[in-house]
């Protein structure tokens, strides 16, 4: 199973229900806009939403309708977020560096002689594929 980071998985929740209070001059009493904000408050992101108590302001209980912006979070969206906190906050590697990262190396492996060296040194697999995915250049932005 692929580790849980912040780049790919909670970012994208906490920008969805969190933010919109977790501001720098928000109604909330801290920011969640970064990285470095979101990893410090993590123990405390997993206990306030495990127990329900975040997000908050939605008096609705979760047995009533369903509502038009409803910040609740998913079953699925605690989870991510529990285990994020578990494994250390990891923050990951950032889509913009996975993107380029994948581009830049698509462009080197398209020219010949690097396909024809990458061919000698038993590379043929990568060489028929003809790209890199952006799993690959992660893992490679991950050891670089």
């Amino acid at each position: 199973a692929e580790t849980v980071s912040y780049y790919k998985d909670v970012e994208p929740i906490l920008q969805e229900r969190c933010v919109n209070c977790h501001t720098a001059n928000g109604i909330a009493p801290f920011s969640l806009e970064t990285a470095q904000q979101a990893q410090a408050s993590a123990q405390s992101i997993a206990a306030a939403v495990l127990s329900r108590k975040m997000p908050g302001g939605w008096l609705a209980g979760p047995d009533c309708n369903n509502y038009t912006d409803d910040p609740s979070l998913s079953d699925a969206q605690i989870a991510t977020l529990q285990e994020w906190a578990r494994i250390g906050a990891p923050k990951g590697t950032p889509t913009e560096v996975v993107e380029k990262l994948n581009s830049e190396i698509n462009a080197v492996l398209s020219e010949p002689s690097m396909k024809a060296r990458l061919q000698e040194l038993g590379g043929a697999a990568l060489v028929a594929a003809g790209s890199l995915g952006p799993a690959a250049a992660a893992a490679l932005a991950a050891i670089v």
